[in-house]
């Protein structure tokens, strides 16, 4: 009898135990879908994808959804959140500043362009002021002898999610070695979220197109 008794309390332990598992496997996805997910920051894959939320270890998990090109977004999940729901779906915007930019050589350190030997030191300056007022057409500083040029500030401002963010951009060029001519060229790049500005990694597609043509017009041609 007393076997029998420990045996029906263990059962009914168990099965309590069970009955009180607390795990919700969720679908994720996101829109669109092909998205980094991370869940507390751990990655945990792309989307679309189902995880086990285990609720009896935490009350809620912060998941992170990112995708080139699109302004990163994330949710709380937790019982309260999710109520009936077996999926839940995270959208992500449009990054208007990651479509506006993009990636190219001198884009905050110098690239240099060794110049066409064909070309007289004055016919050199001449192009590449006129090339670069194209683009830049506030020139801040120019001193023919040094080859150097400074413009001024080209900036944009772009919403992403909540946060404000602006960019903005300079050509800096100077002559790095005058036998042979080389002349090195860069674009400096910050972008500011809350008010400091700090190097970013791209630039405005048209700074890209003004690095191409001035190695197209002044560059040695291979």
């Amino acid at each position: 009898m007393r076997r029998l008794v420990l045996s029906f309390l263990f059962v009914t332990v168990a099965l309590g135990a069970l009955g009180c598992s607390n795990v919700r496997t969720i679908a994720v996805s996101t829109e669109p879908n092909g998205a980094e997910l991370s869940i507390d920051e751990e990655p945990v894959g792309v989307t679309p994808l189902d995880y086990p939320f285990d609720f009896d270890k935490k009350k809620s998990f912060k998941l992170y959804a990112r995708a080139e090109g699109h302004v990163e977004n994330f949710v709380t999940v937790s019982e309260a959140f999710l109520g009936e729901k077996t999926a839940i779906s995270i959208r992500l915007d449009r990054d208007e500043a990651w479509h506006a930019t993009t990636e190219s050589g001198g884009t905050n350190e110098w690239l240099n362009v060794e110049i066409n030997p064909r070309l007289s030191r004055e016919d050199v300056w001449t192009r590449l002021v006129a090339v670069v007022k194209k683009f830049y057409p506030n020139i801040d500083q120019l001193d023919k002898e040094s080859g150097y040029i400074v413009t001024k500030h080209k900036q944009e401002t772009f919403q992403r999610g909540l946060e404000t963010m602006k960019i903005r951009t300079q050509f800096v060029a100077s002559i790095a070695s005058p036998k042979p001519l080389i002349y090195e060229v860069k674009i400096v790049s910050e972008a500011s979220t809350r008010g400091r500005y700090t190097p970013y990694s791209r630039v405005f597609t048209e700074d890209a197109e003004l690095m191409s043509e001035i190695q197209q017009e002044l560059g040695v041609q291979n």
